[in-house]
């Protein structure tokens, strides 16, 4: 057998014939599995192909996961022996018709699916998915994941593919048809943000109003899709067609605006501006998870740029559009305002606090969390402006605000997911992100003019955490580093019985 499969991979038919002329098994394997009709496909020898189909091989063997030869030659990119596999050879040798071109292997692809992925690195694996095509092949076919071709195809924002199939006509190619997910190819193109699938989608006459699911969340639009994986060439492009609401939402209440502000440029944005969209539509109903925080109910997109990593220059223009509106962010566990300049605190992101603060962040209502409230209120971020402010001038506009270091009883405070009895104030949030030098900088030389009652449960929420921290993937304080800062500060906790020394 050795010699068969020495003869099949080194692609000399002579040999082959005589092997198995001399009696070697002409559906022999090798000690992977692999059958010689597999190896020859794999090589694209079609003279030895044409050998072992004339000797009666099993062009239709399955090998190792289910693959077939005709899957092996597309996954190889030889569009030869495609050719060869789907069709009778010009020298009028028996080649066995594929019946199982539209057959599936163990992972739910299909041969029109491997010719699709190949074309990631060959590009003359169109061919492939042309003879397959030109073969009556049925292209409405789903895999166990209920997967076309096309959706495959548009999923990988393989144009080319798709193209190729979607010249079968809508009905052929199954352009209507959703998966066990519900989402259909228009959907697929959309979340892989490919614009020019998209376009040769919506050129065939696809329904682009249809709307999908990710991650569990369902009803997400076409332009949502897009926004979500910070496609901003897609959302561009889908955001200008006519009659798309740019406004739209899913499920969990998401816009499209909140989308671009948390994934895409600041570009994109201002393109979403200009089709109508509205800043200032909360986001209701949905959790979402952060790089730097833990899960907060997410807000406005204004919100949603400031948990943003990095997201300033998104932060600023939003800000120049002056309509981000003002709205309440409630945390899970408690339903608090979450203050917008608490994630640059968590983050001692100085940059981005400056913005928000130039643009009114300070001034803040109990119930109101982003900026632009009714001046007088109590400032959630001040602790938190203070501690990053770059200079003199910005503490000053500040105290002439009338702003007071947030207190419990009447700040704009939220609750730590992992530790929900105690209202966590911009100043703790400092502690949590671990910038204990901006905590003693405060506490030494800013707090005249606050209350007693603020200042009072500032300092027992710092000297609880500097006893003892629960232990939290998020928390960057050090009980340790933040007892050194209260005591350089000379602040004393006032839970502590009277008489004992600062620290106690």
């Amino acid at each position: 057998m050795a010699d068969i499969v020495a003869a099949t991979k080194s692609g000399d038919a002579s040999a082959v014939r005589a092997a198995i002329a001399a009696g070697e098994f002409v559906n022999a394997k090798d000690g992977r599995g692999w059958s010689l009709v597999h190896i020859a496909a794999v090589t694209g020898a079609v003279d030895v192909l044409r050998v072992l189909l004339s000797e009666k091989a099993n062009a239709e063997a399955t090998g190792p996961a289910g693959v077939t030869p005709l899957m092996a030659a597309c996954k190889a990119a030889k569009p030869h022996v495609v050719e060869f596999l789907l069709t009778q050879d010009d020298s009028g040798a028996d080649a066995p018709a594929i019946d199982t071109a539209d057959q599936f292997d163990d992972a739910g692809m299909s041969a029109a699916d491997y010719a699709t992925q190949a074309m990631e690195k060959h590009d003359h694996a169109l061919k492939c998915l042309e003879h397959i095509v030109a073969a009556d092949v049925d292209l409405k076919a789903a895999n166990k994941h209920g997967r076309t071709p096309l959706m495959f195809a548009c999923a990988s924002g393989n144009t080319q593919a798709a193209a190729a199939i979607l010249a079968l006509g809508a009905e052929g190619c199954g352009l209507a048809e959703a998966d066990s997910d519900g989402n259909t190819a228009t959907f697929m193109a959309a979340a892989s943000g490919s614009v020019d699938c998209l376009k040769a989608i919506a050129e065939s006459g696809a329904d682009m109003a249809v709307t999908g699911s990710i991650d569990g969340v369902s009803d997400i639009p076409l332009l949502l899709a897009a926004a979500l994986g910070g496609h901003d060439a897609a959302v561009v492009h889908l955001a200008s067609r006519p009659g798309v609401d740019v406004d739209c939402s899913d499920a969990a209440g998401r816009t499209a605006a909140w989308a671009v502000a948390r994934f895409c440029d600041p570009t994109t944005l201002g393109s979403l501006v200009c089709h109508g969209a509205n800043l200032a539509v909360v986001v209701g109903g949905s959790a979402a998870k952060t790089e730097d925080t833990t899960d907060f109910a997410m807000s406005s997109p204004l919100m949603a740029a400031c948990v943003r990593p990095g997201g300033q220059a998104m932060v600023e223009a939003i800000v120049r559009t002056r309509a981000f509106g003002t709205a309440a962010v409630s945390a899970p566990s408690g339903g608090l305002p979450l203050s917008v300049l608490t994630p640059a605190a968590l983050r001692g992101d100085t940059a981005q606090i400056d913005v928000l603060v130039s643009a009114g962040a300070c001034l803040l209502a109990e119930t109101v969390a982003d900026v632009g409230a009714t001046p007088g209120c109590s400032p959630a971020g001040l602790a938190a402006v203070l501690a990053k402010s770059p200079n003199d001038s910005l503490f000053r506009t500040v105290r002439r605000a009338g702003m007071v270091m947030t207190g419990k009883a009447h700040a704009a405070s939220f609750r730590w997911n992992t530790h929900a009895s105690a209202d966590i104030t911009p100043l703790v949030a400092l502690a949590v992100g671990g910038h204990h030098a901006d905590i003693r900088a405060i506490l030494t030389s800013r707090t005249e003019g606050v209350s007693k009652e603020a200042l009072d449960f500032n300092l027992g929420e710092l000297f609880r955490m500097a006893a003892e921290v629960p232990e939290t993937a998020h928390r960057a304080a050090n009980p340790a580093m933040l007892l050194d800062a209260l005591t350089q500060a000379g602040v004393r906790d006032p839970n502590a019985p009277t008489g004992c020394c600062a620290v106690c």
